[in-house]
């Protein structure tokens, strides 16, 4: 029984009796989604191993075809328009945030400008009143 389930399994992709289907490398089939313009948005089987060489080419689509070429078209439109959006939304997010960055730096810059005027101007109070103290004990010395 294992020799025809294998062989089954190997030429249709069907599984081993555990609810998974496997490829012709008996790994286990991933589904993805296709997203050409002939078969947008149609989900299949595919050889978790197709990326790395192995290429074993097994391949079964889950979804039905869409009935006419207009689906298809408008299927595969919407999906480059979102897409572009979505492009055109992290480009703007990249350069909102670059901006922000800028305006932290900024931001930071002023504040050891300030602190360092502070400082300045805690010493020149200490030394005014030094001044004033000085003048009030003279002018009123016996």
């Amino acid at each position: 029984m294992a020799s025809s389930s294998s062989s089954n399994r190997y030429s249709t992709g069907l599984g081993r009796g555990d609810g998974n289907m496997y490829c012709y490398c008996g790994d286990k089939l991933k589904v993805r989604t296709s997203w050409t313009k002939a078969n947008p948005r149609r989900r299949f089987y595919g050889c978790p191993n197709y990326a790395s060489g192995k290429k074993c080419k097994m391949f079964q689509f889950v979804d039905e075809e869409l009935p006419n070429q207009y689906y298809k078209e408008l299927i595969f439109e919407m999906h480059e328009q979102c897409s572009t959006f979505g492009k055109e939304n992290q480009l703007k997010h990249d350069e909102d945030t670059e901006s922000k960055q800028n305006q932290l730096k900024k931001i930071m810059e002023d504040l050891k400008v300030t602190k360092s005027k502070m400082k300045l101007y805690d010493r020149l109070f200490v030394c005014c009143l030094i001044v004033c103290v000085c003048y009030v004990m003279v002018a009123f010395a016996p």
